[in-house]
């Protein structure tokens, strides 16, 4: 029997063969799916956390970088909060993050990063030994003050010091570490969107491939439904080519429609999905898609994945920039505060070493930095200190006027001046192929406590962001305090050389004078006991009279040259008992101007000044000297020619033979040089108590005086003070160490000590102050007393508690990231259970294909049947 290939078995190969189609689509769909998938939980379960873990890891070392420079430079005290830290930094934080690191991602790690995360621990650990070590030596009080201790260490934490260069060593092996992991979580990424777009090549082959197989079907069955699906042969045909159709297909009223209805929103998702996914595909986030209903999950999905994809690189780009800056901003204050702990004192050199870090950090092309010059209070100006890649004319204008240029502008009004449009010949930056404009100036008054203590000018060929005009305007405030602090030193030791001098000067002249002045006593006793000797021996031994007379002339002659011998080395000036002058030496006619001839006869009023409290003081001195009592001191006197002159002088009255005195005798130094020079060293230090808090003790630390501004500090009054003990304004744990017992013996044995110091205010609040102890040295050598000059820095010290708050906010901002990954895990959770329902969904358009294909058998055999009946 011939065998009959039927319509029906037709369409059953076909129907096999598009079973077979499906399956494999179904099949494509599902690996590709599962690719994605594997390489999602890669992302989001290993390498994302790996980056965060890092990064949290590179916090706590760059945090332990300044929590141990806290401990060496600044907390003396123990168990302070940023020590406690550290600790736990060491011994949990670090030790638990390890651990995660170890346990959870290294094993699945490149080799590569897998070598450089462990060198990166051994690194860590050696680190945090020396760290411990450090800690241990520097663990109270005394150990600070220890000199080989705090020298040992002090290195370690500098710029250049072993702690530093090995935590940065550390941080530069886990950026390279972190970049690794970076560019493993793009390339999934890339391969993702690669994946995906060989999906939507997938949906448009299987497609080809179901038209073919639909078309094979429709030619077997050509004769029997040929007119119905005439139209939709040749659109499958055309969609085999790649060719989707323009125009729907028509839809009539049975399964052959049920078909075309399918088709049409087949083909109509096939165009949109293919369209918007190549344009994500593409990073084009911005192309507008909208779903076919508000039950359209994978469109639905589309354009959230689409939204949320936009949103989380916007949102990445800004947190990166950001975070750059603030580190840029964070770095730089620390690089520049070790800088001014350095307080050189030379500051030439000091100036130049700020100007110059400060123009290579900033990136600008050339600086200068400017100090007030007040040290003639009648001609202040701006004086250039330093700068970096002036041209020469520049530097020769080292002078600036108030209120001249901009810089003098600045410097008056004490804000900010930045321009971006400059007068042509204002500046020109100078390099081996020419000058050029620069593009912007940027000029910053250095102020604290609203006080001006010089400006700083810069200038760049690029326009200045405004996070570092205000990195410079920050640091400008703690450079003005760095000024203060160097020329209140300078010139206090300067001034404190001078007065010591002085005051050795006028001890040794008082001495002088004061050994004069008892010879002259001495000699007057000595002249009135042998005067009544010579009236005794005239009466007892008149018989010798001639002999003693002879005696008494050789005698009278020796007192005499005595007398002429205090007569040429003293200014002499005698009186009547009623003021009027009856004799004066040379000496004093030429220390007053006036004659013999013009002082002899005229009152003593002659040379004194015509204000009522000096007339009334000399008529008080009249009225003693009159009663018999000697007198010394210093007096101020008009000369001739209307000057005044200072005169160290003693008034001595001269008794008769009744005991009552006939006449006065005064002897006269002329200190008037020494005396201006006194006024003039007075002035200076009142000029440092006007601008500096200072107190004097005893060698014991009694408080003999204290001035308004240091006072004020402490908030106690200055009657209340006077008195008390050095003990009382110190922190009572700390009056108890051995630390500073040495203080006070090296105080007590003339040295001089200069520091940061904790002092403690009337209501118990703490304050910081800049302050050295001076012991001042009497003329045989011995220390009498210890004077106490200081500032306040109570505000420097809040700058490192800033930092603490910044270092806090780039935490925050970590936890911030991690928490948008976790969001990537639920949106990626998500996108599965959406294909999984899509591909569901394509399961059900084949189950209703099967059953119209199923419908058109049972035709075609109803058909058959009627053709055999007739």
């Amino acid at each position: 029997m011939k065998f009959k290939f039927t319509i029906t078995k037709k369409l059953g190969i076909g129907f096999v063969i598009l079973l077979i189609a499906v399956a494999i689509n179904a099949y494509l769909i599902y690996i590709t799916a599962e690719e994605n998938r594997k390489t999602s939980i890669k992302i989001t379960q290993v390498y994302m956390p790996s980056v965060s873990y890092l990064h949290d890891l590179s916090y706590i070392i760059n945090n332990s970088k300044f929590l141990i420079k806290n401990w060496v430079l600044v907390d003396r005290k123990e168990n302070t909060p940023e020590k406690k830290l550290l600790k736990s930094l060491h011994d949990i934080i670090y030790v638990n993050l390890e651990k995660k690191i170890s346990n959870k991602f290294v094993f699945l790690w490149k080799e590569k990063d897998k070598k450089i995360f462990f060198k990166t621990k051994i690194l860590i650990e050696k680190l945090f030994k020396k760290h411990k070590i450090i800690m241990s030596q520097l663990k109270d009080f005394e150990s600070y003050e220890d000199p080989l201790v705090f020298f040992e260490i002090n290195p370690q934490v500098e710029t250049n010091g072993e702690i530093i260069e090995m935590t940065d060593e550390i941080l530069k092996e886990l950026n390279i570490l972190i970049e690794n992991q970076e560019k493993i979580v793009d390339n999934l990424n890339a391969q993702i969107i690669k994946d995906f777009s060989w999906f939507e090549r997938l949906v448009v082959y299987m497609g080809n491939i179901m038209g073919i197989i639909v078309l094979l079907t429709g030619i077997l069955t050509i004769r029997t439904i040929k007119t119905p699906l005439e139209f939709i042969k040749n659109i499958v045909l055309d969609m085999g080519k790649g060719i989707l159709p323009k125009k729907e297909i028509k839809v009539s009223n049975d399964e052959i429609g049920e078909m075309s209805i399918a088709l049409n929103i087949l083909v109509k998702n096939l165009k949109k999905t293919s369209e918007f996914s190549e344009e994500i595909g593409k990073g084009n986030f911005k192309i507008k898609f909208t779903s076919l209903s508000e039950n359209d999950l994978l469109g639905n999905s589309l354009i959230k994945m689409k939204n949320e994809l936009y949103n989380a690189s916007k949102e990445e780009a800004l947190r990166k920039k950001e975070n750059e800056e603030r580190r840029w901003t964070t770095n730089g204050i620390a690089m520049f505060s070790d800088i001014l702990q350095k307080n050189d004192d030379n500051i030439n050199n000091f100036s130049f070493d700020i100007i110059k870090n400060l123009i290579k950090y900033v990136g600008v092309n050339q600086g200068g930095l400017f100090i007030i010059n007040d040290e003639n209070k009648n001609d202040i100006f701006l004086e250039l200190m330093a700068s970096y890649a002036y041209s020469r004319k520049k530097i020769l204008e080292k002078r600036i006027e108030i209120g001249e240029g901009l810089l003098g502008r600045c410097m008056q009004e004490q804000e900010i001046i930045y321009i971006t449009d400059l007068p042509k010949t204002y500046i020109n930056i100078g390099s081996g192929l020419g000058d050029s404009k620069p593009r912007s100036l940027l000029i910053v008054p250095l102020k604290v406590n609203e006080k001006i203590y010089g400006v700083i000018e810069i200038a760049s060929f690029l326009e200045l962001k405004n996070y570092k005009i205000e990195f410079v305007e920050k640091i400008g405030e703690n450079i003005a305090s760095a000024i203060a602090t160097l020329k209140t030193n300078l010139n206090t030791v300067r001034l404190l050389k001078d007065a010591k001098f002085k005051e050795e000067e006028l001890a040794l002249r008082d001495e002088e004078m004061r050994q004069n002045l008892e010879e002259l006593q001495v000699t007057k006793e000595s002249l009135a006991k042998r005067e009544k000797e010579q009236q005794r021996a005239i009466k007892i031994l008149n018989i010798e009279n001639k002999k003693r007379i002879g005696e008494i002339m050789e005698k009278d002659l020796e007192m005499r040259g005595q007398l002429n011998a205090v007569d040429n080395t003293t200014a002499v000036v005698e009186f009547d008992m009623k003021g009027k002058i009856k004799r004066v030496n040379k000496l004093f006619e030429e220390l007053i101007g006036y004659s013999d001839e013009e002082m002899v006869g005229n009152s003593y009023n002659l040379f004194i000044s015509e204000e009522k409290e000096e007339i009334k003081f000399h008529k008080k001195l009249w009225d003693d000297l009159n009663e018999g009592e000697i007198y010394s001191g210093e007096f101020v006197n008009i000369d001739k020619f209307g000057k005044e002159i200072w005169l160290k002088s003693t008034y001595v009255p001269v008794l008769d033979k009744n005991k009552k005195p006939y006449k006065i005798i005064a002897s006269s130094l002329d200190i008037t040089s020494d005396k201006l020079t006194f006024l003039d060293l007075k002035g200076k230090i009142n000029g440092i108590e006007r601008s500096n808090a200072i107190i004097e003790m005893d060698i014991n630390g009694k408080i003999i005086y204290i001035n308004e501004l240091f006072a004020d500090l402490l908030e106690y009054p200055i009657k209340e003070i006077i008195g008390m003990n050095h003990d009382n304004i110190v922190n009572k744990e700390y009056v108890t160490t051995k630390f500073y017992a040495d203080f006070w013996n090296k105080l007590k044995k003339g040295e001089f000590i200069k520091g940061a110091f904790k002092r403690i205010k009337k209501n118990g609040d703490a304050i910081w102050v800049s302050a050295s102890y001076n012991p001042i040295f009497n003329i045989r050598n011995n220390i009498y007393k210890i004077i106490i000059f200081a500032h306040d820095i109570t505000k420097q010290r809040r700058t490192f508690k800033n930092l603490e708050i910044n270092n806090k906010k780039l935490l925050e901002q970590e936890d911030k990231f991690q928490q948008n990954i976790e969001e990537m895990k639920i949106l990626n959770e998500k996108l599965k259970i959406q294909l999984s329902e899509k591909n569901d969904e394509l399961k059900e358009k084949e189950k209703q294909i099967s059953t119209s294909l199923e419908k058109m058998k049972s035709l075609y055999e109803q058909i058959e049947k009627n053709k055999e009946k007739n």
